[in-house]
């Protein structure tokens, strides 16, 4: 996240229910492997579901509860159908460049993982907009729905904040840590972070 170039905060999931909770600052979500979601955290999720936001999911959003794996149990709050796989395997996504803005870039945009994951999630929508695809099996693992702004990639990349409407350029800096995460973005601005300092969370 921290070579995006622009700052981000991180919240736990319930915080997008509480009163206080400060989602008008942001254009840009990001649900990091949220498998998850109980009642009160998608309550919270729709309640910023509105103005000219982008939610974006990665890897198996809202596919499990304690009753086991169902993919379309989430499918109206991520903005999109979910399929799967019951196996697991190294996921390598393939960026198509479609001419959208997020897969500018095309191949050098690709993505994955180095060990396998599994269950394999998929983007199974008609509607939504495929912009890559699993290397091994083929099933959109990049897609987009425009008209519920939902974005669901199986796993964390990049090019997401340009959907949001920010630029940003990338300074050399270490690699951060990865958790859950909100990023502030302002249209048209350009945001640095310094990440060698040391971060309490």
């Amino acid at each position: 996240m921290g070579l995006a170039g622009f700052p981000y905060d991180i919240y736990e999931l319930h915080d997008l229910a509480k009163p206080d909770f400060p989602g008008d600052q942001y254009k840009l979500i990001v649900f990091l492997n949220c498998a998850m979601i109980t009642e009160t955290a998608a309550a919270g999720i729709a309640r910023w579901q509105n103005g000219n936001r982008v939610l974006c999911w990665t890897y198996a959003a809202g596919i499990t509860d304690y009753d086991g794996i169902r993919p379309d149990r989430h499918a109206a709050l991520i903005g999109m159908r979910l399929g799967w796989r019951n196996q697991r395997q190294n996921i390598h996504v393939c960026v198509e460049d479609t001419g959208h803005p997020l897969t500018q870039g095309g191949a050098a945009l690709n993505f994955g993982t180095e060990g396998s994951v599994g269950p394999v999630c998929f983007a199974d929508d008609a509607q939504a907009t495929v912009l890559g695809r699993l290397r091994d099996g083929g099933e959109a693992a990049f897609a987009l729905h425009e008209r519920r702004r939902g974005l669901r990639k199986s796993l964390p990349a990049l090019p997401a904040h340009r959907h949001a409407g920010t630029e940003t350029h990338r300074p050399a800096l270490p690699r951060p840590t990865h958790g859950p995460v909100i990023r502030r973005a302002k249209r048209g601005s350009r945001f640095a972070a310094d990440f060698r300092r040391e971060c309490r969370i």
